[in-house]
């Protein structure tokens, strides 16, 4: 299952924590494109804002199994790339591709992910209003 849903585009990762009985955790973790203005998800049909940021999303989708049918999901976006920072990003290492945003992307990603790791849950889903500082 995790193996799938990481194959889906937009998805950096996919972890599945199995259980008995059809209990099971699955984590994404996901980028997606940001509309600050809106402070929404870009969708399909929506016009593009001048200034785009991307948004790193963290999904959960939990089973308590035991034939149930009963599934618990949550979905936050945790980091937010700013236009300006793709834009600085861009200018000083020289990307030109696709490719090689989505490889600065994940090194953004890994950096956030590192102080994510530092803090730990509580403090992840309630950051302070500034947010934090990567390097």
């Amino acid at each position: 299952m995790a193996q799938r849903m990481s194959e889906i585009p937009g998805v950096v990762g996919a972890h599945l924590s199995e259980g008995k009985r059809g209990r099971f955790t699955v984590l994404l973790y996901d980028q997606t494109d940001w509309n600050p203005s809106t402070n929404s998800e870009i969708r399909l049909g929506d016009p593009i804002p001048d200034k785009p940021w991307i948004a790193c999303n963290y999904s959960r989708i939990r089973s308590e199994g035991r034939g149930r049918n009963k599934l618990e999901t949550d979905l936050t976006a945790l980091v937010f790339i700013t236009h300006h920072a793709l834009s600085r990003t861009a200018q000083r290492f020289g990307l030109r591709t696709a490719d090689d945003m989505i490889e600065a992307l994940q090194i953004i990603w890994n950096a956030a992910a590192t102080i994510m790791n530092e803090k730990g849950y509580e403090e992840v889903f309630n950051p302070p209003l500034e947010g934090w500082r990567a390097p």
